[in-house]
Protein backbone atom coordinates (compact mmCIF):
# COMPACT_ATOMS: atom_id res chain seq x y z
CA UNK A 1 0.00 0.00 0.00
CA UNK A 2 1.15 3.62 -1.10
CA UNK A 3 -0.26 7.04 -0.22
CA UNK A 4 0.76 10.20 -2.12
CA UNK A 5 4.15 10.89 -0.78
CA UNK A 6 5.47 7.45 -1.75
CA UNK A 7 5.66 5.81 1.71
CA UNK A 8 5.12 1.86 1.59
CA UNK A 9 3.75 -0.12 4.24
CA UNK A 10 5.05 -3.34 4.98
CA UNK A 11 4.52 -5.49 7.88
CA UNK A 12 6.70 -6.17 11.25
CA UNK A 13 8.42 -8.98 11.05
CA UNK A 14 9.76 -11.02 14.34
CA UNK A 15 13.84 -9.68 13.43
CA UNK A 16 12.68 -6.31 13.92
CA UNK A 17 12.70 -5.83 17.62
CA UNK A 18 15.36 -3.24 17.36
CA UNK A 19 13.32 -1.18 15.43
CA UNK A 20 9.85 -1.94 17.25
CA UNK A 21 11.38 -1.11 20.76
CA UNK A 22 13.22 2.06 19.05
CA UNK A 23 10.04 3.41 17.89
CA UNK A 24 8.51 2.61 21.57
CA UNK A 25 11.41 4.46 22.94
CA UNK A 26 11.02 7.56 20.59
CA UNK A 27 7.70 7.69 21.51
CA UNK A 28 7.71 7.71 25.60
CA UNK A 29 10.43 10.63 25.34
CA UNK A 30 8.64 12.67 23.22
CA UNK A 31 5.51 11.83 25.70
CA UNK A 32 7.41 13.79 28.32
CA UNK A 33 8.81 10.46 30.24
CA UNK A 34 12.09 10.90 31.64
CA UNK A 35 15.10 8.92 29.63
CA UNK A 36 15.99 6.71 32.16
CA UNK A 37 12.51 5.47 32.93
CA UNK A 38 11.90 5.04 29.24
CA UNK A 39 15.20 2.89 29.05
CA UNK A 40 14.05 0.81 31.99
CA UNK A 41 10.43 0.20 30.78
CA UNK A 42 12.02 -0.99 27.08
CA UNK A 43 14.07 -2.97 28.91
CA UNK A 44 11.92 -4.88 31.04
CA UNK A 45 8.90 -5.12 28.50
CA UNK A 46 12.16 -6.78 25.84
CA UNK A 47 11.71 -10.42 26.29
CA UNK A 48 7.98 -9.79 25.99
CA UNK A 49 7.95 -8.42 22.27
CA UNK A 50 10.39 -10.58 21.17
CA UNK A 51 8.24 -13.49 22.27
CA UNK A 52 5.35 -11.58 21.28
CA UNK A 53 6.87 -10.87 17.93
CA UNK A 54 7.92 -14.80 17.28
CA UNK A 55 4.54 -16.13 18.53
CA UNK A 56 2.04 -13.83 16.72
CA UNK A 57 0.47 -11.62 19.33
CA UNK A 58 2.39 -8.68 18.19
CA UNK A 59 1.68 -7.70 14.50
CA UNK A 60 2.28 -4.53 13.18
CA UNK A 61 2.89 -2.42 10.23
CA UNK A 62 6.00 0.30 8.91
CA UNK A 63 6.12 2.70 6.78
CA UNK A 64 9.27 3.07 4.89
CA UNK A 65 10.15 5.73 2.32
CA UNK A 66 11.80 5.49 -1.03
CA UNK A 67 14.93 4.40 0.15
CA UNK A 68 12.91 1.38 2.27
CA UNK A 69 14.23 3.43 5.75
CA UNK A 70 11.40 2.80 8.28
CA UNK A 71 9.68 6.08 9.13
CA UNK A 72 6.86 5.42 11.02
CA UNK A 73 4.96 2.29 12.31
CA UNK A 74 2.78 0.81 14.79
CA UNK A 75 1.77 -2.71 15.98
CA UNK A 76 -1.02 -4.75 18.13
CA UNK A 77 -0.05 -7.01 21.24
CA UNK A 78 -2.49 -9.22 22.47
CA UNK A 79 -2.78 -11.08 25.79
CA UNK A 80 -4.66 -13.36 27.57
CA UNK A 81 -7.47 -11.70 29.90
CA UNK A 82 -10.22 -12.40 31.82
CA UNK A 83 -14.07 -11.74 30.07
CA UNK A 84 -16.90 -9.96 30.89
CA UNK A 85 -20.39 -9.07 30.34
CA UNK A 86 -19.61 -6.93 26.93
CA UNK A 87 -17.34 -9.27 25.45
CA UNK A 88 -16.58 -12.72 25.85
CA UNK A 89 -13.69 -13.44 24.27
CA UNK A 90 -10.31 -14.60 26.28
CA UNK A 91 -8.21 -12.10 24.61
CA UNK A 92 -7.40 -8.23 24.60
CA UNK A 93 -5.80 -6.12 22.15
CA UNK A 94 -3.96 -2.98 22.07
CA UNK A 95 -2.48 -1.05 19.78
CA UNK A 96 0.47 0.14 20.48
CA UNK A 97 3.97 1.73 19.34
CA UNK A 98 2.52 4.24 16.70
CA UNK A 99 5.18 6.51 16.28
CA UNK A 100 6.16 8.71 13.62
CA UNK A 101 9.81 9.99 13.14
CA UNK A 102 9.55 14.17 13.35
CA UNK A 103 10.54 15.09 9.91
CA UNK A 104 8.10 12.62 7.91
CA UNK A 105 4.97 13.95 10.52
CA UNK A 106 1.72 15.37 8.66
CA UNK A 107 2.18 13.47 6.04
CA UNK A 108 -0.58 10.62 6.70
CA UNK A 109 1.73 8.00 7.91
CA UNK A 110 0.03 7.61 11.10
CA UNK A 111 -3.53 7.43 9.68
CA UNK A 112 -1.56 5.06 7.26
CA UNK A 113 -0.63 2.39 9.99
CA UNK A 114 -3.49 2.98 12.28
CA UNK A 115 -6.22 1.87 9.00
CA UNK A 116 -3.86 -1.04 8.16
CA UNK A 117 -3.82 -2.44 11.71
CA UNK A 118 -7.68 -1.51 12.13
CA UNK A 119 -8.06 -3.22 8.97
CA UNK A 120 -6.00 -7.01 10.33
CA UNK A 121 -8.07 -6.78 13.54
CA UNK A 122 -11.75 -6.70 11.46
CA UNK A 123 -10.08 -9.64 9.29
CA UNK A 124 -9.39 -11.62 12.73
CA UNK A 125 -12.80 -10.94 13.60
CA UNK A 126 -11.77 -9.47 16.35
CA UNK A 127 -15.00 -7.01 18.71
CA UNK A 128 -12.82 -4.47 19.87
CA UNK A 129 -9.16 -3.27 19.97
CA UNK A 130 -8.18 -0.70 22.57
CA UNK A 131 -5.05 2.16 23.00
CA UNK A 132 -3.64 4.57 25.35
CA UNK A 133 -3.71 8.20 23.77
CA UNK A 134 -0.96 10.70 23.95
CA UNK A 135 -2.76 13.91 23.20
CA UNK A 136 -0.67 14.59 20.04
CA UNK A 137 -2.68 11.02 18.93
CA UNK A 138 -5.88 11.88 20.27
CA UNK A 139 -7.30 13.96 17.28
CA UNK A 140 -6.22 10.83 15.18
CA UNK A 141 -8.20 8.34 17.15
CA UNK A 142 -11.23 10.26 17.86
CA UNK A 143 -11.37 10.73 13.75
CA UNK A 144 -11.21 6.57 13.49
CA UNK A 145 -14.14 6.50 16.17
CA UNK A 146 -11.86 5.52 19.19
CA UNK A 147 -13.93 6.38 22.49
CA UNK A 148 -12.79 6.97 25.45
CA UNK A 149 -14.00 4.32 28.26
CA UNK A 150 -14.73 4.42 32.13
CA UNK A 151 -11.56 2.63 32.48
CA UNK A 152 -9.63 4.26 36.06
CA UNK A 153 -5.68 4.51 37.50
CA UNK A 154 -4.58 4.62 41.03
CA UNK A 155 -0.93 4.83 41.61
CA UNK A 156 0.14 3.02 43.99
CA UNK A 157 3.70 3.82 44.24
CA UNK A 158 5.26 6.74 42.29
Amino acid sequence: MKNAGGYTLRPVEASDLELVLNQRHEMFIEMGFEPGACHAAIEANRDLFRTALADGRYRGFFAVDNSNRVVAGGGIISHQFHTGPLDASRRRSWIVNVYTEPSHRRRGLARMVMQALLNLCRELGWTAVLLHASSDGRPLYDSLGFKATNEMILKLRQ
